[in-house]
């Protein structure tokens, strides 16, 4: 196969400026979308701006390295010519060969990079949907928390923030202590999606807070050889705190039981607050004295698989809700 080098040189030259000016002008306007913040590409462009600004990017350095090779044979050839050393054509021809080999070999790697990099932005833009639609269930779901909260603040008893604030509460031999385990399970039973329940309360020295959350009693029956269990009623279940392990939720903390909002920038899976859920907290108050803080949860399932949940969250109400 004769190859006429000149012809072909002048193609990729021209084919070459044809990329650079298209890559430049790409690449001119990404950086005014970009850092400007014009908006003058439509959305549909604006997508795969910069995939596009690879692909003339990658295509240009070929058709350089491609003339670049053309020009050399178009010398070699001329200066053999001039030298007469025509009976070399053999030599040339394996030469030519070469050439085009390597030229083949740098068009596979670089389709091969190119689709390697369309095939990574379509994973992004996959990625990206999946956000989009987790944080439209995760604020969903909060805000339909924060409606139930406003209704179940209502519902303690005055005497039940009274026996938080003098912590009576956690005797387990009171009253109160009974009368709270049905309200908390009544809770989780009745409200939309069964939410989970927790409240936090100031406790007695050496430990700084009491956390308090409900759960099914768990009895356990032999049948057939193999254990299985039931749950029957509920049962109060307490976990005090000499500490909170995480500075962020014992800054938030603080400021609540000063009455005050300090918004989550950030994921927090804390021992008491999980802003990586739907969620929602407020105040419980007697004669205006805050006695506990109360947290609801909702469980969203999946999206563990792409790690999608790790830079996602809830900031937290907006206003504190109180009885």
């Amino acid at each position: 196969m004769k190859i006429k080098h000149l012809s072909l040189a002048r193609f990729t030259t021209n084919l070459t400026l044809l990329f650079f000016v298209l890559f430049a002008l790409g690449f001119v306007l990404w950086m005014s979308d970009e850092f400007l913040k014009w908006n003058i590409l439509p959305d549909w462009i604006d997508k795969y701006a910069e995939l596009l600004i690879l692909i003339f990017g990658f295509f240009a350095f070929l058709l350089v390295v491609s003339s670049f090779l053309c020009h050399f044979m178009v010398i070699a050839e001329f200066a053999a010519h001039k030298m007469g050393l025509t009976s070399q054509e053999e030599a040339f021809l394996t030469r030519q060969k070469v050439i085009i080999l390597a030229v083949l070999l740098i068009i596979s790697l670089s389709l091969f990079f190119t689709f390697h990099k369309i095939d990574k932005y379509r994973e992004a833009n996959r990625l990206d949907e999946i956000r989009v639609e987790f944080k439209g269930k995760l604020d969903e779901r909060s805000e339909i928390l924060t409606q139930a909260l406003s209704e179940i603040v209502a519902l303690f008893p005055e005497t039940l923030l009274q026996a938080m604030a003098d912590k009576s509460i956690l005797q387990q031999q009171d009253n109160h202590y009974i009368e709270l385990t049905k309200l908390l399970g009544a809770i989780q039973a009745s409200f939309p999606r069964t939410p989970d329940v927790y409240l936090l309360m100031l406790a007695n020295l050496p430990y700084q807070y009491e956390k308090i959350s409900v759960g099914g009693k768990r009895d356990y029956e032999h049948y057939n050889g193999y254990e299985k269990q039931k749950i029957q009623g509920y049962e109060l279940y307490q976990q005090a705190f000499i500490r909170l392990q995480d500075k962020i939720e014992q800054e938030i903390v603080t400021a609540l039981f000063q009455e005050r909002i300090k918004p989550l920038d950030a994921v927090l899976e804390g021992q008491f607050l999980n802003n990586n859920n739907p969620s929602v907290w407020g105040l419980l108050k007697y004669k205006q004295q805050i006695v506990a803080i109360i947290f609801l949860e909702d469980i969203l399932e999946g999206y563990h698989f792409e790690n999608i949940r790790k830079d996602i969250f809830h900031p937290g109400p907006l206003k504190l809700i109180s009885n």
